[in-house]
């Protein structure tokens, strides 16, 4: 494995962390907007 490989698979995984604690994020607060309803 050559070192652009790495630096493109480095960058496909710190992307795709912050796209999943993104979208958890955005469920959490899409969920307390249901749950809560109008407070």
């Amino acid at each position: 494995m050559n070192s652009s490989s790495l630096g493109i698979y480095v960058t496909a995984v710190y992307v795709a962390t912050y796209a999943v604690l993104f979208g958890y994020a955005a469920y959490l607060l899409w969920r307390n907007s249901e749950v809560g309803g109008e407070d």
